[in-house]
């Protein structure tokens, strides 16, 4: 447990400032600028979060780290920091917390948000996954895939700028598409780097190998977005053919990670 002293206490850190950010408003920005139902998604999701990577590290993390209570302990802390320090990025790709969903009301933000936050947690815990030396070998693969992650977020933003259409036009239906892309995203690269270690170098060739499909995920959602933002008729409420468009992004996205699997 020596190596994983400095990386806890790293974690934790981080996870106390950026969390604070997260949670502070919530209980101190007025309710009168958004009611309880739509904050409390934001309570929720994290504590989601967390549950699935305690049952990742649980049932599919290295036999010693399932095995060992202080192990799984730790790999909580990585993730509170992990986490954590995910939602400082989010505001660097149009979308924030405090600044949308607490003090405006914005419910197509509050589904970004929450798709966004899954989708990392997909990422952190696909590095759990499997068998390996250490905590080196799951910060690897952790910043493989959440930095992948972040970047065809901002390939999708620079092409088709959902974060317009959704903290400016406040469309729910775009929020949903884009959450419906980040939680597809985040399954298949959180499944690309799943799997026991071999080397740094198999890694980067399995994960090309096994993430190549979220660039036609991206492709599609650029191409999509694109095609709705040339629409003339003013945003409205969500509608059956969003979650139809969000949940064939996910369902999609399963169906390769459990076809392709991890081994």
């Amino acid at each position: 447990m020596g190596d994983f002293i400095f990386p806890v206490l790293i974690a934790i850190v981080v996870g106390g400032f950026s969390w604070g950010r997260w949670y502070g408003p919530l209980l101190t920005v007025t309710p009168l600028a958004s009611p309880r139902r739509v904050r409390t998604p934001l309570y929720l999701v994290p504590i989601f979060c967390f549950t699935v990577v305690f049952l990742v590290l649980l049932f599919l993390a290295s036999p010693d780290v399932r095995n060992d209570t202080s192990y799984i302990i730790a790999y909580l802390c990585l993730s509170i920091g992990w986490l954590g320090g995910a939602t400082l990025v989010f505001p660097l790709l149009g979308v924030s917390a405090r600044d949308d969903v607490i003090e405006r009301n914005n419910h197509s933000a509050l589904w970004t948000l929450a798709g966004a936050l899954i989708s990392v947690t997909l990422c952190f815990a696909g590095a759990n996954i499997g068998s390996g030396p250490g905590p080196e070998v799951v910060f690897f693969c952790a910043i493989l895939a959440t930095c992948s992650l972040f970047f065809q977020w901002f390939i999708l933003e620079a092409i088709s700028a959902p974060s317009d259409a959704i903290t400016v036009e406040r469309d729910e239906n775009a929020g949903i598409r884009l959450a419906g892309f980040l939680v597809g995203t985040g399954l298949l690269l959180g499944g690309a780097v799943a799997g026991d270690w071999a080397s740094a170098h198999q890694t980067l060739l399995d994960f090309c190998f096994r993430a190549w499909p979220s660039i036609v995920l991206l492709a599609i959602a650029a191409i999509l977005e694109r095609v709705y933002r040339r629409r003339t008729e003013p945003a409205g409420q969500c509608d059956r053919g969003t979650f139809g468009i969000a949940s064939l992004y996910i369902l999609s996205s399963a169906v390769w990670v459990v076809a392709r699997g991890w081994q």
